[in-house]
């Protein structure tokens, strides 16, 4: 079996595109109904994970919705995701959320106190962090 093409995700809008590295020629295309602000994404050699007005798991070289589920809480707030051992984890306001990859059900959530004001989180396991402000 070929590996697949290696792309460039991007997200405008309420657009997500799969673009080819080596010409910028876009491969797929997936519209983000409803948004209310940029979607955000996160990317695996496998998976994009979209998150907004709903988070949906597309397959990384075709674009294709394996699944989409309503967002269990304000989405469009996510500021970090981060994919783990078959979940994925995403943050909005001070909630982290975790989703199962297979199938976009909510496994748990939990809600943070906030503590000085800030409204971006960061997520990390060994080896594996992500940062809302993306340094």
């Amino acid at each position: 079996m070929n590996a697949p093409p290696p792309l460039v995700v991007s997200a405008i809008g309420r657009q997500v595109f799969g673009l080819a590295l080596t010409t910028g020629q876009i491969v797929w295309r997936f519209t983000m109904p409803n948004p209310k602000s940029p979607p955000r994404i996160c990317v695996t050699e496998r998976y994009v994970f979209v998150a907004g007005s709903m988070l949906a798991c597309l397959d990384y070289s075709t674009g294709g919705v394996y699944w989409q589920v309503p967002a269990a809480l304000e989405h469009n707030n996510a500021s970090a995701m981060l994919v783990v051992e078959g979940a994925l984890l995403l943050t909005a306001g001070s909630t982290v959320l975790c989703h199962a990859i297979a199938d976009g059900r909510l496994l748990w959530h939990a809600a943070l106190p906030e503590v000085g004001g800030w409204d971006k989180m960061a997520l990390g396991t060994p080896n594996n962090v992500v940062q809302a402000d993306a340094r």
